[in-house]
Formats: structure tokens, C-alpha cells, sequence
């Protein structure tokens, strides 16, 4: 997951993580994760969206992308006892 990370363009990793077209069908590679029980994915997600990056011209953190595609995030992690 990392090095398909690190392909991201700089403005599209934040989308990148938090939604994939697969077939015309739009999902949430965190959701499946848990889903699924790839819990070292998971955290990968959680952690990269979640890092402060910055460049010149500002800092980014993936905080308000997360809550805003993945609203009941908080509530997914607490029923899920894999996650």
C-alpha cells in the first residue's frame, strides 16, 4: 500500500485514500480494509491521512477529508472488534 502511496500525486492522495472506482463502483479502500479485516491497512490509512505534510506553500492533514467522505468513522471502529 505504500509504494502504490507513494505514486499519488502530491493533491490527489488524500482522494486517493479515501475513494477508488473499481469497475464504475466507488469505494472506500479504509471501509474495505476493515470490512475485511486487513487491520495493518487499516492503520496505514488511518495514519497517512492523518500525518501533517507540507510543502512551501502549506501545510496539509487529511482530518477534515476523512470526517467528511467517512463521517461514521468513529462509530465503524468501535463495532468492529477486528478493527
Amino acid at each position: 500500500a505504500k509504494e502504490a502511496m507513494d505514486c499519488a500525486p502530491r493533491g490527489e492522495r488524500f482522494d486517493t485514500l479515501t475513494r477508488v472506482d473499481v469497475n464504475g463502483e466507488v469505494l472506500s479502500p479504509l471501509y474495505w480494509a476493515i470490512r475485511d479485516g486487513m487491520r495493518s491497512i487499516a492503520l496505514f490509512l488511518l495514519e497517512d491521512l492523518l500525518s501533517i505534510r507540507a510543502d512551501r506553500h502549506a501545510y496539509y492533514y487529511g482530518r477534515e477529508k476523512l470526517f467528511k467522505t467517512h463521517p461514521d468513522i468513529v462509530e465503524v471502529l468501535c463495532k468492529d472488534p477486528g478493527a
